[in-house]
């Protein structure tokens, strides 16, 4: 069973700054790196191979790369010529990832994709977890318990407000002041002459008549 999750706050501002910084760095270099890949003659750039290039052992994938092109070619024994490029080809796409990967937009890795026509987008699955890097949640029963009292203290506050907001200003310390903690370690309404609030001295029915 999942457990309840309820939002406490998000930054926009972060996560538009992400998706800005995506589109406008990510993107680009990326596009770079398929070029690179896409000179190598083995087929266009899936997803799959992607994440391969992001996230696999270089080392481990230029070889298994080199291999790939060499089966492809059509002479049973290479000559210096063709292993020359094959070498030059996987040295220019090694630059373009080393490239990426020292920039300081390289930790958006994780959320981007390719799709069939090799354009990057981010996938909803990787947005919610963008997204998340800049929410809060609470999760637990005590926090959610919290919130819910949290929630209530501020109706409460808010019904009082409603009433005496003539007579207030438009800053929160007006509201810390009319509380206090009492002798047993509780919140009371601090002392106020609830008479001279300009809502007490209006004319009219008196609530209740």
């Amino acid at each position: 069973m999942m457990k309840e999750q309820v939002l406490i706050s998000e930054d926009t501002v972060e996560i538009n700054a992400k998706l800005r910084e995506i589109e406008r760095s990510v993107v680009p270099q990326l596009e770079i790196v398929k070029k690179a890949f896409e000179k190598l003659s083995i087929g266009t750039l899936t997803n799959s191979r992607l994440k391969s290039l992001l996230f696999d052992d270089w080392r481990i994938l230029r070889s298994e790369l080199a291999k790939e092109m060499t089966e492809l070619n059509d002479n049973v024994m290479l000559d210096q010529v063709v292993q020359k490029q094959i070498k030059s080809s996987l040295g220019i796409l090694g630059n373009k990832l080393q490239e990426f990967s020292e920039s300081g937009s390289a930790y958006l890795k994780y959320y981007i994709s390719i799709d069939e026509a090799g354009k990057f987008f981010v996938p909803d699955e990787s947005m919610k977890e963008l997204k998340d890097m800049s929410r809060v949640y609470v999760t637990s029963a005590k926090g959610l318990e919290l919130c819910d009292a949290h929630k209530a203290a501020a109706k409460a506050l808010n019904d009082f407000y409603t009433l005496a907001k003539e007579d207030m200003t438009a800053n929160i310390s007006c509201l810390i002041n009319l509380f206090d903690i009492g002798e047993a370690g509780t919140v009371i309404p601090a002392e106020q002459d609830y008479e001279r609030y300009v809502y007490a001295q209006k004319t009219g029915k008196k609530k209740g008549r």
